[in-house]
């Protein structure tokens, strides 16, 4: 993969140049915290093109976007970017290493894979895909709508492949008018996601009419003290999120945390959160709040691709990850994500980009081929 790194100027358009097979395009400017709205245009004069578009630590903006030889489209998609100043003069709290990550950056951080076809890369002559590239803060007749998500390792966004997760492929599902704001962390449960002020970050942020998507259990699972009182703990911590957050006019989706990937001996998998879908379920009729049942749609996926096809959708170091899951495995629990917004919160799916294909766990897609990028990981995500 050949790698181009380009300087812009704001609102400057991009003279196309000679390459072959893929291109990856790296665009990076300071902008501060916000939604910013990016127009991409994408084609070539001789060849068919196959384009994606990823921002700040791998996030999916823009997936597959293809045009025929001589044809030009434009796309439009809104980066949400974020620094780590609180409103009382405070910091979220994050470790060395997450501190360098580009989300935190205050810096608008973009990556454009453009690929000429069909044929060996080899055989491939003339302009590259990506026609032209406008950075500017477009106005929308109404500001996007900003979705937070507060969640754990199994829902935040990786700088490393091959991990993947519904959190980090989710934005490139909704149309301009929506800003996918992220702020899972690996490790976090609901109590160590408010110590380290994320919640604060999310509650400096939010607008009226604004959504927070809750994914936890994980690591909730995991509180040394006794299951009544740790899942009185849970749904304490829960319902007290849910009111912070409605009290500043936004909106909420709970979804229950996905399976881990477990086969018993006769091959068939088995539930370890079953007690979390349950809470979730429960919270959610109790607060009148839109609920996903993640937990149930990723065991029926598993069950459908069974125990060897299911590997496919987990993350793979020295050994499989069956915990947390590649782009695939993310990709394709996005889809089963969005068949939740489709079905249960019709407000927010009116964003959705138009097209968008009916999914089932019981017909999954293939593998998207999404083009790799950032380093490998080390080890495996942090799940303390």
């Amino acid at each position: 993969m050949k790698k181009r790194i380009l300087a812009f100027v704001a609102a400057a358009g991009l003279t196309p140049v000679l390459a072959t097979g893929w291109s990856h395009y790296h665009y990076e400017t300071e902008t501060g915290e916000g939604n910013w709205t990016c127009s991409l245009t994408f084609g070539d004069r001789e060849f068919a093109t196959t384009n994606w578009v990823k921002a700040e630590s791998r996030r999916l903006m823009l997936d597959k976007i293809t045009t025929k030889p001589g044809e030009f489209t434009t796309k439009l998609f809104t980066v949400n970017t974020r620094n780590l100043k609180l409103a009382d003069g405070t910091e979220v709290r994050v470790s060395g290493t997450e501190r360098k990550h580009e989300r935190w950056d205050d810096k608008l951080t973009l990556d454009v894979f453009s690929q000429k076809g069909p044929g060996p890369a080899e055989t491939r002559s003339g302009e590259d895909a990506l026609a032209s590239f406008d950075f500017k803060r477009v106005t929308l007749p109404t500001p996007p709508v900003t979705v937070f998500i507060a969640g754990d390792s199994t829902v935040c966004c990786y700088n490393t492949e091959p991990y993947g997760t519904w959190g980090q492929m989710l934005p490139a599902f909704f149309d301009e008018t929506v800003a996918i704001a992220n702020h899972a962390q690996s490790g976090r449960s609901l109590i160590s996601f408010k110590g380290d002020k994320r919640q604060d970050k999310v509650f400096d942020q939010v607008k009226p009419g604004d959504w927070l998507m809750i994914q936890f259990g994980h690591n909730d699972q995991k509180e040394k003290v006794e299951f009544e009182e740790r899942m009185r703990r849970y749904n304490e911590r829960l319902s007290t999120l849910i009111d912070t957050f409605r009290s500043k006019g936004g909106k909420v989706v709970l979804v229950s945390p996905m399976e881990r990937r477990r086969f018993n001996a006769e091959h068939k998998p088995y539930h370890t959160l079953a007690e979390y879908d349950k809470a979730m379920a429960a919270m959610a009729k109790t607060k009148n709040c839109p609920y996903i049942n993640l937990n149930k749609t990723s065991f029926k996926l598993y069950e459908t691709l069974g125990e060897q096809g299911s590997k496919a959708l987990f993350g793979m170091r020295k050994e499989l990850d069956n915990t947390h899951h590649s782009v695939y495995g993310g990709y394709e629990l996005a889809r089963a994500v969005v068949e939740g917004i489709k079905a249960e919160v019709p407000e927010l799916a009116a964003h959705l980009r138009p097209g968008i294909a009916p999914w089932a766990p019981t017909l999954p897609d293939p593998d998207p081929c999404i083009p790799r990028s950032g380093e490998f990981a080390k080890e495996k995500p942090d799940e303390k």
